[in-house]
């Protein structure tokens, strides 16, 4: 669903563009930036086969289809993470315990099961008031509309690649053989088949009437339809359509507005929750003082930044 990927992969990108920020707190008013750390060299290495970027970038795909993002935590002999990878959610699942609330997780696939320590998964989710244990997505908020806008794409096709729909209905006053309605049927085929066959006249005799039996394009209102499906996809992400690349309505005022909102309502609460999950639960295995925050992706609180420097 285009729609969907679009508010997905700009979401993502924007998020795996941020610049991280490592920081030592030292006392309770002194924080030192820091730009060499072994915890920054994981976040840019993350594993042999995918950079800090597609880590990032992943990782965010998950949350906003799934709502649930988790990373596999690889330590060296001494405890400490040298890798992070991400785990495909739709394997995971939660083994609730009565007493500490979480035993750990399962990674299940066919007849596999793999144990993980809570230690050894990092889970990222989005707050879903149906469960504790499991994040909810915006995708499953507007799930109606998106398998609305699926069928629709593939109505449109077939009605131009001609689908098993009873498009027009030729009848006769009498009975016809067999073999007469074989020869009407593929010569009415062979004449009007097909999008490059379209519209053509179509001559007949024997007493016959044609009637067009179709629900046209136009009868459904599809045009509202599919401006309908992508509003209710962009605005369950939050996505601005100047955002999205699309120019109706938009001018340079509302455009600069669109990635205003765009920043502060969509980016910026996602790079919060991941930097807050970074700071409780991956950079204390290096060192209980670190904190880890993105720098503000705002365009309005970049500039005051400047200004202020």
């Amino acid at each position: 669903i285009g729609w969907l990927y679009g508010c997905v992969s700009r979401i993502g990108q924007a998020v795996a563009d941020a610049e991280l920020q490592l920081s030592v707190r030292r006392s309770a008013d002194e924080v030192e930036r820091l730009y060499e750390h072994p915890m920054l060299d994981v976040m840019d290495y993350c594993t042999p086969f995918q950079t800090g970027y597609e880590f990032r970038m992943l990782t965010q795909f998950y949350l906003d289809l799934v709502g649930n993002s988790f990373w596999y935590v690889v330590k060296n002999r001494l405890g400490t993470p040298v890798e992070l990878w991400v785990v495909p959610p739709q394997y995971m699942h939660p083994v609730p315990d009565r007493e500490t609330f979480m035993a750990g997780w399962i990674f299940r696939t066919g007849q596999e099961e793999i144990p993980f320590e809570l230690n050894e998964i990092i889970h990222l989710s989005y707050p879903n008031p149906d469960s504790a244990y499991w994040g909810i997505s915006p995708a499953q908020s507007i799930a109606v509309d998106l398998q609305t806008e699926a069928f629709a794409g593939r109505w449109n096709r077939n009605y131009f690649y001609n689908d098993a729909a009873i498009g027009t209905v030729l009848s006769y006053p009498e009975e016809i053989s067999p073999d007469e309605y074989e020869r009407i049927k593929e010569q009415w085929a062979t004449n009007h088949r097909g999008v490059g066959r379209a519209h053509r006249m179509a001559v007949i005799s024997g007493g016959a009437q044609l009637e067009k039996a179709v629900i046209s394009q136009r009868d459904m209102d599809f045009h509202k339809l599919r401006h309908l499906n992508r509003d209710n996809i962009l605005g369950a992400y939050g996505m601005p359509l100047s955002v999205m690349g699309v120019s109706e309505n938009v001018n340079r005022a509302n455009a600069e507005s669109g990635e205003y909102v765009f920043a502060r309502w969509t980016v910026k609460p996602r790079l919060t929750l991941i930097a807050a999950k970074l700071t409780e639960q991956l950079a204390p295995l290096y060192d209980k003082k670190l904190e880890v925050k993105f720098a503000d992706p705002v365009p309005q609180n970049k500039e005051q930044d400047r200004k202020e420097r």
